[in-house]
């Protein structure tokens, strides 16, 4: 079993490893909104590639957070965190997917979106990429106000996402021809208002593992 000192020191790889796979998934959303917005299939295709990356660092970021598990009988509080970290692993592959499907509609809207939908979709891409960059900080930065406001910045997410739905509605009944074109936009809206749930997990789950709990002997920050 490793010293207090080295078992740190492997959890703050652990870490920084979600940290960096994090970052890599902010960077996905990020790409796949502009290539969406530009018709850029090119992009959209390198945010596909990107996704073997992330996956990579899933595994590795799994892999050692499991065998820490197994080799080192961890107290509860590094238990916890370390239980905590594969779950927020989990959303940050979620949240990657939806970059790809995002990524992967972009030939199907490419030349048919309406500049008004373009400019729904990067408020949407700002806003959920925005909070998903906050779950990041919250992750090696806990803060019970900053959960707060990411379940707030959900709530402003789904808002959008209702108003855009509305906006579409409308489209389609002023001009029902255009219908399919119309409802591949509503997809790509509905993927980014997905990821909002990542957010709100991702925070919930960091909630519970700053809740006093009285089996809890030991922090993720102990030293």
């Amino acid at each position: 079993m490793q010293s207090r000192r080295h078992f740190q020191e492997t959890l703050d790889a652990i870490r920084d490893e979600v940290v960096h796979m994090g970052g890599r998934v902010v960077e996905m959303v990020r790409l796949a909104v502009d290539a969406a917005i530009t018709d850029d299939t090119g992009l959209a295709q390198r945010v596909v590639e990107m996704d073997d990356e992330v996956d990579a660092m899933e595994r590795n970021a799994l892999e050692q957070t499991v065998l820490v598990v197994l080799k080192e009988a961890p107290v509860a509080g590094d238990l916890r965190f370390l239980i905590t970290t594969l779950g927020v692993i989990g959303e940050l592959e979620k949240a990657a997917d939806k970059a790809v499907k995002l990524a992967r509609k972009v030939p199907k809207l490419a030349g048919r979106l309406p500049a008004e939908i373009k400019v729904r979709l990067k408020e949407l891409g700002d806003m959920s990429r925005g909070a998903l960059a906050a779950t990041i900080r919250l992750y090696t930065e806990y803060s019970a106000t900053t959960v707060e406001e990411l379940i707030h910045a959900d709530d402003l997410i789904d808002n959008a996402y209702r108003e855009c739905r509305q906006l579409v509605q409308e489209m389609i009944q002023r001009d029902p021809d255009q219908i399919e074109r119309y409802l591949v936009a509503l997809e790509a809206l509905h993927t980014l208002e997905h990821v909002g749930d990542q957010v709100v997990a991702i925070a919930e789950r960091m909630q519970m593992l700053h809740s006093p709990s009285p089996s809890s002997d030991s922090s993720p920050d102990a030293s």
